[in-house]
């Protein structure tokens, strides 16, 4: 029954859907205040420059950002190939598949930053090789299956986060596509992990990314996704490099988090601010 109440939702045109999004984002912003305090401690910190009302000005857009993914994702159920690709276009799809084509698997990695779930979506019908997308179950079962669903529905296979080594070692000899968002915080039970200086703050990721590419020998490339306007984006792929070819530990998720840093500087209200992104702290250094 909830299914088919999301898949109704997701025939509703995309003015109707956007005239709903308008509506939750006002709710959420003004009467719930959704996640409110903890939006606004994560610019505070992450724009110390930046004086309050400026900072309180970009919550209309933060919110409608947000309330756009959802729609937008819930969209993706019932949305047509043809429509899809007209409304995510690529720059530069030869960057990932030239290595494809020479054989080697790539890791794209991208972050919460405009809609994700449409660019795995829009890149399941555009990129040559097979995407394996990585993602972190959710606690709820019905909601788990619903994205699953949602994800795999152009071809991209879902990989539980805790299964991508195993899965990457079955396909070692078998060129693919890792898809990954690394900008969330890692549990604070996880060791492997990489601290280093992001949005004026010491910052946790997962070193997942790096370990792959260290481990196989696999080239990362960055997925950097733009809104145009709204409901349409534009992706361009970024190389970063192999990790092999890396002197240092965490020189890779250090080019991934400048990338990121400055996206996120030009066009703030783009990502995801609602996530509690530094709810871990640094270790201690004892002496």
């Amino acid at each position: 029954m909830l299914y088919a109440f999301f898949y109704l939702i997701s025939r509703l045109p995309f003015s109707i859907l956007y005239a709903i999004s308008d509506l939750m984002a006002y709710l959420a912003n003004n009467i719930l205040g959704y996640r409110k305090n903890v939006i606004l401690k994560n610019l505070r910190n992450s724009f110390p420059a930046r004086d309050e009302q400026e900072l309180q000005g970009l919550l209309p857009a933060i919110y409608r950002n947000l309330t756009d993914v959802i729609v937008e994702t819930i969209k993706l159920l019932t949305i047509s190939k043809e429509e899809l690709n007209r409304r995510v276009i690529f720059k530069n799809t030869d960057v990932i598949d030239n290595f494809y084509h020479q054989g080697r698997t790539v890791i794209a990695t991208t972050s919460h930053i405009c809609n994700w779930e449409w660019l795995l979506g829009a890149s399941a019908l555009n990129l040559a090789g097979p995407i394996d997308a990585v993602y972190q179950p959710i606690k709820s079962r019905f909601y788990d299956d619903l994205m699953l669903r949602i994800r795999g529905r152009f071809g991209a296979v879902p990989v539980e986060k805790n299964n991508v080594f195993r899965e990457s070692l079955k396909k070692r000899n078998f060129p693919h596509i890792v898809a990954l968002a690394a900008d969330q915080s890692p549990p604070g039970s996880d060791s492997n992990v990489y601290w280093t200086k992001f949005l004026n703050q010491e910052t946790v990721f997962y070193n997942g990314m790096e370990r792959l590419a260290s481990g196989f020998d696999w080239p990362v490339v960055y997925g950097k996704m733009f809104r145009k306007k709204r409901g349409y984006y534009e992706v361009e792929f970024i190389s970063l490099g192999t990790g092999q070819e890396e002197d240092k530990k965490g020189s890779m998720l250090d080019k991934y988090a400048e990338t990121l840093e400055k996206m996120i500087e030009e066009n703030p209200e783009n990502w995801l601010w609602s996530h509690n992104r530094w709810k871990r702290q640094p270790p201690r250094v004892t002496g």
